[in-house]
């Protein structure tokens, strides 16, 4: 995870020039065109391909379900949000996620919530709060010192 994170990081700084030049949705298109050839490189010597044909309807319409919003419409509605906001304070939506499924799934579908999710609920709002209270310091530091 903390790879993950770092991996992602560099993504959100590199990749905001990009972005402004060419707009959200070629950018996005090319990411996961690229992105789409790695995985298959590394997916080929797996035996995936050989189980493709046996999949059913459901197990197709829950991959198109998945390649559609949980990915791509996702990964265009992030380069929008990087497109106009700093890498940071779009990074901070990430946080969101897994808070949101997790309490989703506890209302939802009974998933218990451990003293382990409060503990994280917790540190990830602490998190957010003093890296948004840094980036409202920042903006005000730099507007006084620019006046």
């Amino acid at each position: 995870m903390i790879a993950a994170t770092c991996v992602q990081a560099v993504y959100n700084v590199l990749s905001r020039p990009y972005i402004q030049r060419i707009g959200p949705l070629p950018f996005t298109a090319l990411a996961m065109c690229v992105g789409a050839l790695v995985l298959v490189a590394f997916s080929a010597g797996s035996g995936i391909f050989q189980a493709l044909p046996t999949l059913g309807a459901a197990a197709w319409a829950a991959i198109v379900y998945l390649g559609v919003f949980g990915c791509a419409l996702l990964w265009v509605l992030w380069s929008i949000g990087i497109r106009f906001a700093s890498p940071s304070l779009v990074a901070m939506t990430v946080t969101v996620n897994a808070f949101t499924a997790s309490f989703l799934g506890a209302l939802f579908l009974s998933e218990p919530v451990g003293h382990e999710f409060i503990v994280g609920l917790l540190a990830v709002s602490l998190g957010i709060a003093v890296a948004a209270n840094v980036l409202a310091w920042t903006r005000s530091r730099n507007h006084i010192l620019s006046s």
